[in-house]
């Protein structure tokens, strides 16, 4: 994997990996394959090896995606899976494991982008991730409202994670077709942060990227 993403485009296998999940996650409904969650906290271990971060926090995430991969694994992947409120909490671990998760990700992958001296199409494919693995985030924060309150958001149908992720995208980018609806206090909460959030983070990014174009550029 390391050697998929090394040199000039380090963010590339990023970019590319979370584009095709997002494609084929309608079709990924009910599969209980571990190889997915497997290829996403590979590739995303892979890049922050890459970006030179130190080993004791290294040790901390892939310890955080151990604990994710395993508790999820054993409520929902085994052969005879486990069902009624072990499930809810081991399934409940296993989210809040990969939010932490994907919390130091995002954090890491944001100062190490903002910090660059050059724009180059790897930067931009490196923010592009970042919103990303924003929306996937906050959809997992949903999913444990959901989990503690079934009634959190409505929809007519049975909500699974791809009503969440389609949720989650369309509050990010303030499209917000109304099909699904926070009802609870909690749930309009983060539906409002994650808009403002999502609104704040393409206007940051595209005026660090216009500052960086600009003191390049040669006044005329």
């Amino acid at each position: 994997m390391k050697l998929l993403i090394r040199g000039k485009n380090k963010y590339a296998t990023l970019y590319t990996a979370l584009i095709l999940f997002m494609l084929l996650a309608p079709f990924m409904i009910g599969i209980k394959s571990p190889l997915v969650p497997l290829f996403f906290y590979g590739v995303i271990l892979s890049v922050l090896r890459l970006l030179n971060l130190k080993k004791k926090t290294f040790r901390l995430f892939f310890g955080l995606a151990l604990i994710a991969f395993s508790f999820d694994f054993i409520a929902t992947r085994i052969v005879f899976p486990i069902t009624g409120e072990v499930a809810i909490s081991l399934k409940l671990i296993s989210t809040a494991a990969y939010l932490l998760f994907l919390a130091g990700a995002i954090r890491f992958l944001l100062i190490r982008i903002f910090l660059e001296e050059n724009v180059t199409t790897d930067t931009i494919k490196g923010g592009i991730a970042v919103y990303f693995m924003i929306g996937i985030f906050w959809a997992l924060l949903y999913g444990v409202l959901i989990t503690c309150n079934a009634q959190a958001l409505t929809l007519e149908e049975p909500i699974v994670f791809i009503d969440l992720l389609y949720f989650s995208f369309t509050t990010l980018s303030t499209l917000g077709y109304g099909d699904i609806a926070p009802s609870t206090g909690m749930a309009r909460n983060l539906a409002v942060l994650e808009a403002v959030f999502g609104q704040l983070y393409i206007a940051i990014l595209v005026a660090r990227i216009v500052g960086l174009h600009s003191m390049k550029t040669p006044d005329a």
